[in-house]
């Protein structure tokens, strides 16, 4: 138990820690527009119909030797949304192939085999740009009652270049004082997009 609260709390700090640099490099404009699009829609305690861009990214090596690669979806001017699919690994991670893969917390090892890679899903709703009131849905792990997670189909996967599609129900997770995880709700997020590595925006 002690393991897997401190495995939360890594997963949402460093959740927080990429929420703040995505912020940060948003920009008005975007010269692959043509290419790099996405839509989302999201049901429950939140419901939208939404679009914007998309890339993926990696970070190698970080800190206390992390790797990350990531597919990141978010609209601008304002932001409304942020949507990431997230991997991390104690090892540097290639590029995911085609293919089906899962959305939830990742494995108890703490990190999944990059060989069969598991996505954390990660939505924020950004209520009339408001990053200070902020909500984040999530698949990490609360409970073995709540069912979180779903799927990502990578259909194209290419040097600069990935599209897919994705669903996955998501929860507002958060811990009360004795460490306890508690739900405050949850949404149902899908939708399409066609992402270019981030090098190119």
């Amino acid at each position: 138990m002690l393991i897997l609260k401190s495995y939360s709390k890594f997963f949402i700090l460093f959740t927080a820690l990429s929420f703040l640099l995505i912020s940060c490099d948003d920009s008005s404009t975007n010269t692959h527009d043509d290419i790099a699009d996405a839509s989302v829609s999201v049901t429950g305690d939140v419901n939208a119909d939404l679009s914007g861009q998309a890339y993926f990214s990696e970070m190698d090596d970080g800190p206390g030797g992390i790797y990350s690669w990531q597919i990141v979806l978010n609209d601008f001017n304002p932001q409304t949304f942020s949507l990431q699919f997230q991997h991390v690994s104690n090892d540097p991670i290639e590029q995911p192939a085609e293919g089906t893969y899962e959305i939830r917390t990742g494995s108890e090892t703490p990190f999944d085999e990059n060989e069969n890679p598991v996505f954390t899903g990660i939505y924020t709703d950004i209520e009339d740009g408001d990053y200070a009131d902020a909500t984040e849905y999530s698949t990490h792990l609360c409970d073995e009652e709540t069912d979180l997670g779903g799927t990502l189909v990578i259909e194209t996967s290419e040097t600069d270049l990935i599209s897919g599609t994705f669903e996955f129900t998501a929860a507002n997770i958060d811990f009360d004082e004795t460490g306890n995880c508690v739900i405050h709700g949850t949404i149902e997020v899908s939708g399409e997009f066609t992402a270019s590595d981030e090098a190119s925006f």
